[in-house]
């Protein structure tokens, strides 16, 4: 992973912590004190900035009522791009164009989504 590619795994992980502690109807505060952790460290990481230990990781999902895999982000997409890249060329320019699109649509979708719940 590149740093740019690591950075936004932990920013990815931070709001799948925040959308879990939400779900469970915790505050920061509340998530923190049954963790052991400080407030700040719960916000640190739900903007991407604290990096979780594995342990932690599963605390938090244990807390939240999640699954520690909803946490984490997939480093797949970085990987998979290639392949993919070379499946879209196969493809029709209708089909090709269509699936763009949508791709677009669902990238613009996914930052607003990420934009509001780090607001």
């Amino acid at each position: 992973m590149t740093p740019d590619e690591t950075d936004r795994f932990y920013a990815d992980f931070g709001r799948r912590v925040r959308t879990a502690r939400d779900a469970a109807g915790l505050t920061q505060q509340q998530l923190a004190d049954r963790l052991g952790l400080t407030r700040s460290s719960i916000a640190n990481m739900e903007a991407g900035r604290q990096k979780a230990l594995l342990h932690m990781t599963a605390a938090i999902a244990e807390t939240t009522g999640v699954a520690a895999a909803d946490l984490l982000p997939s480093a797949a997409p970085a990987a998979v791009r290639p392949a993919i890249t070379s499946d879209l060329r196969k493809l029709s320019d209708p089909n090709r164009e269509a699936v763009e699109m949508l791709l677009r649509q669902t990238s613009r979708t996914l930052g607003r989504d990420a934009a509001r719940a780090a607001g």
